[in-house]
């Protein structure tokens, strides 16, 4: 099997969820992306994930906090709409962890 030709999980599931939405490339105006804090590998995942399909797209991308998102609940829309009005084509969202990444060492 080709390994290039295989999708990531993430992949499939942002696929599926774009053709379930009916979202086409061209209706993506920009992405959103909570940076943390969370745990090292999702954070780090999920922020990889955002950047590439920025720069795939060349759309812009803008980075937030969890509390950011959650403290704006109650309109999600404008808080998304006023993110990517800050956000840039190019840029690169960095992930914060809100402390050090606690990773094994090897015995």
């Amino acid at each position: 099997a080709d390994i290039a030709r295989k999708k990531s999980f993430a992949l499939n599931a942002i696929e599926k969820f774009f053709l379930s939405q009916k979202i086409r490339q061209k209706g993506i105006e920009g992405i959103v992306c909570a940076k943390g804090p969370g745990n090292f590998s999702s954070v780090r995942t999920g922020v990889g994930i955002a950047n590439t399909l920025a720069w795939f797209l060349g759309i812009p991308i803008a980075e937030v906090f969890d509390t950011d998102v959650l403290e704006n609940e109650k309109d999600m829309e404008k808080f998304f709409r006023d993110s990517i009005a800050r956000g840039k084509r190019g840029m690169i969202i960095e992930p914060w962890y809100g402390k050090e990444p606690n990773i094994t060492m090897k015995k």
